[in-house]
C-alpha cells in the first residue's frame, strides 16, 4: 500500500496495515496557526471532503469530538519547513512541525496519502529540505507576460512542490510612471499588480523577489534616444559604467523595489558582452574589462543596499577573471548559472565556495527554444546542480526558465523541469526523484486530469530532439532552424551541416507518432493544455521540415505556407488565453516571416 509522494520525502517507512479513514471529520491546527496556514487548510479540506463521509471540519481549537483526521502539533525541534507524520493502527494522523511552512508542507504529503481516504497506509514520515532557498524565475521580458490568473495559478503550483521563493525577471516589463515610451504596449507589471501578487506569495509560503536587470539586456531602454548618453554603444544592450547609469538605475530602485515585501533583489548584470567594446574602451584597456564590471557592479550593489536590499546578481562574468571573486562586495550573493547537462558547476561552485561568496545554483527547465522540451538534458542539468551545490554549500536553487527567440513553448513544456527542480532541491540526495516527475505533474498542475499520462507525454516530447545526433547548445536543431533561420546565413549555423536526412526523417515519424497519440488519447478536462500541445507539435513538424530540406530532403511549399498560417493562428489564440497581449505581435513575426521562407533561395544565397 506504499503511496508515491511527490517530492520524494528524506524518510518514509510504509506499513502492510491499512486504515480506513472515511468516517472522521475534524483537522486540528496549532491554536498558534497564522492566517495564511488556516487559509491553505481551509481550501484543502474543501478539496478534499468528497472522498469523506462527512464534510471535513477545521478548528484550531480542540473539538470536542474523538472524530478527527488529523491533529497538528508545534516542536522547536524540528528543523525549519520540516515536518514529521505518524499514522498508526488506532487515532488521527499526527503532523508535527517546528513552523506555519512545516505543517503546509506536511499537508501535501497528507493530501498525497489521502487520495484513497478508505486505504491508507500507516507510516512514519521525516521530512525537511536540503536547500533553503528553493526558486524558481520566469522571464517576463521576452514577449509573454502572464495574466494576473496564470500567475496565481503558477503560485499555487509552485507551492505545491515547496518552492518557496519566485522571480520575474524584467527589463522593460514594469510600468515606471516617467519611463512609458520604453513599456507601451507590452502590457507591464503595475505596481498594484506587483503589490497584489507579493501579498498572495506570502499567503502561499512564497517570496516574491524583485528582480531588475541592471548593466546588461536593457535594448528595450536604450534604442531610444533620450537614454543615448547612459549607452556603451549606441542602440545598444549594456549601460555605460558611469555615474549617471548609476543615479539611473538608482532612480528605477526607488520606484520598483518598495513594492516588494522581500529585502532581497536580483540585480541581473549577465551577459555584458558589449562592455570595453565603446564609450569605457579607454577604462577597460587601462583596468580591464572584468574589474571595470566589477566597479560597476560594487555601485549598483551600494545603491541597492541603501534602500535595505540584500543584492543578487548572476555569477557569469565575474568567472572571467576569478581571482576576482574575492572582492565582490560583502553579502552579495552570486548566481551560478548553466544549461547543459555537463555546466560546470563542480568547478564554478568550488570558486565561489573557495572565495566566501554566498551562491545560489541555478539550473533551468530546458524548455526554452525547444519547443518540446529537451528532457535528458533537462534532468542531467539540474542533478549536475543539485549535486555540486550541496557539495559546495549554495545557499539555494533558482530554477529559470527563459523565453529567447519569442517565447514560442508552451506553458506544460517547463512543467517536467519546473517538478525536478522543486523535488530535487527539497531532496537533493534521492535517487527517484526524475523518475516521479509524472507523478508531479500530475500533483502540481494537473490534478483534474490524467495527470501522469500527462507528465509521461511532455517527457517523451522531450525525447524528439534525441532523434538528431547533431545536438545544439540552450535549445533544439529544429527550434533554432524555425527561429533564426529567415534572419540569418546558413554559414551563420556552423551544426547545420552535420543534420542528416534520416535524422530529419526520424524526428518527423517520432513528433508525428506524438500527434496520433495526443489525437487518439485525448485530455479532455484539459483543452487548452491539448491545444498547446497539439500546435506545438506541429510547430516542431516546421521545424523539421527545414532541417529536412536543408540536408537535401523533400519541401513541399504548399504545405508549407498552409502549416505555417495554422500554426500562427493557434499560437496567437493560445497566447491570449494564459498571457496578456503585449509582446504577442512580435513573437507572431516570427513565425510569419516563415510563411515566405524559401530554403532553396536561403541555401542558394550562401553558395553565390
Amino acid at each position: 500500500m506504499n503511496t508515491p509522494l511527490f517530492p520524494v520525502p528524506v524518510k518514509a517507512d510504509f506499513s502492510r496495515t491499512g486504515r480506513d479513514l472515511t468516517s472522521v471529520e475534524w483537522i486540528v491546527l496549532p491554536p498558534d496557526a497564522g492566517f495564511p496556514l488556516k487559509n491553505r487548510i481551509l481550501e484543502l479540506a474543501k478539496r478534499l471532503s468528497g472522498s469523506f463521509q462527512h464534510t471535513l471540519r477545521v478548528c484550531a481549537g480542540e473539538p470536542s469530538s474523538d472524530s478527527k483526521l488529523l491533529v497538528m502539533t508545534r516542536h522547536s525541534s524540528i528543523a525549519p519547513e520540516g515536518y514529521r507524520i505518524r499514522l498508526g493502527t488506532s487515532g488521527p494522523i499526527a503532523l508535527e512541525a517546528g513552523d506555519d511552512a512545516g505543517f503546509f508542507y506536511g499537508m501535501q504529503t497528507v493530501l498525497q496519502l489521502l487520495r484513497d481516504p478508505a486505504r491508507v497506509s500507516c507510516c512514519r514520515i521525516d521530512d525537511a529540505p536540503s536547500m533553503k532557498e528553493r526558486g524558481y524565475m520566469l522571464d517576463v521580458s521576452r514577449d509573454k507576460i502572464p495574466t494576473m490568473e496564470t500567475m496565481r495559478s503558477l503560485v499555487k503550483s509552485l507551492s505545491l512542490l515547496r518552492y518557496n521563493s519566485l522571480q520575474l525577471y524584467m527589463e522593460h516589463t514594469f510600468a515606471f510612471a516617467a519611463h512609458e515610451r520604453v513599456w507601451s504596449g507590452y502590457t507591464p507589471f503595475t505596481p498594484e499588480e506587483i503589490m497584489e501578487l507579493d501579498a498572495f506569495c506570502r499567503d502561499h509560503f512564497i517570496e516574491l523577489v524583485p528582480n531588475l536587470n541592471s548593466f546588461g539586456h536593457l535594448q528595450k531602454w536604450l534604442m531610444h534616444e533620450e537614454y543615448d548618453l547612459l549607452a556603451e554603444v549606441k542602440g545598444g544592450n549594456v549601460l555605460r559604467p558611469c555615474r549617471a547609469a548609476v543615479d539611473f538605475m538608482d532612480r528605477l530602485y526607488a520606484e520598483f523595489l518598495p513594492n516588494f515585501t522581500s529585502r532581497k533583489v536580483n540585480i541581473g548584470c549577465d551577459e555584458t558582452a558589449q562592455l570595453g567594446k565603446g564609450k569605457s574602451a579607454a577604462l577597460c584597456r587601462k583596468r580591464g574589462v572584468t574589474q571595470v564590471y566589477l566597479d560597476f557592479l560594487t555601485k549598483l550593489a551600494d545603491r541597492a543596499e541603501k534602500r535595505g536590499f540584500s543584492v543578487e546578481f548572476w555569477g557569469d562574468i565575474i568567472l572571467h577573471q576569478p581571482d576576482l571573486i574575492s572582492k565582490l562586495p560583502k553579502g552579495i550573493t552570486a548566481l551560478e548559472w548553466g544549461y547543459e547537462a555537463d555546466h560546470p558547476f563542480r568547478r564554478d561552485t568550488a570558486l565561489f565556495r573557495k572565495a566566501g561568496v554566498d551562491f545560489l545554483v541555478c539550473p533551468g527547465t530546458s524548455a526554452w527554444l525547444s519547443l518540446l522540451g529537451r528532457t535528458s538534458n533537462m534532468i542531467g542539468n539540474i542533478s549536475n546542480a543539485m549535486q555540486y551545490g550541496c557539495r559546495n554549500h549554495a545557499r539555494g536553487m533558482l530554477m529559470t526558465d527563459w523565453g529567447d527567440g519569442g517565447h514560442h513553448q508552451y506553458y506544460p513544456v517547463s512543467w517536467p523541469g519546473i517538478v525536478m527542480g522543486g523535488g530535487a532541491s527539497w531532496n537533493a540526495v534521492s535517487k527517484e526523484t526524475a523518475e516521479r516527475i509524472p507523478a508531479g505533474v500530475a500533483f502540481a498542475f494537473a490534478p483534474e486530469t490524467d495527470g501522469v499520462r500527462l507528465g509521461e507525454f511532455l517527457l517523451e516530447a522531450g525525447n524528439v530532439y534525441e532523434d538528431y545526433v547533431q545536438k545544439t547548445s540552450n535549445g533544439t536543431p529544429f527550434a533554432r532552424a524555425m527561429m533564426f533561420f529567415p534572419n540569418a546565413r546558413p554559414e551563420d549555423f556552423a551544426w547545420l551541416k552535420n543534420i542528416t536526412k534520416s535524422d530529419a526523417e526520424k524526428a518527423i515519424r517520432h513528433t508525428k507518432d506524438l500527434l496520433a497519440c495526443l489525437r487518439k488519447k485525448p485530455f479532455p478536462h484539459a483543452p487548452v493544455v491539448h491545444a498547446e500541445l497539439e500546435n506545438g507539435l506541429r510547430m516542431a513538424l516546421l521545424g523539421h521540415a527545414l532541417l529536412l530540406r536543408a540536408a537535401g530532403g523533400p519541401f513541399d511549399q504548399t504545405w508549407w505556407r498552409k502549416e505555417t498560417a495554422r500554426a500562427v493562428d493557434s499560437h496567437e489564440t493560445l497566447w491570449l488565453i494564459r498571457n496578456r497581449s503585449g509582446g504577442l505581435h512580435h513573437s507572431s513575426s516570427v513565425l510569419r516571416k516563415l510563411a515566405d521562407f524559401d530554403p532553396d533561395a536561403w541555401c542558394a544565397g550562401s553558395r553565390s
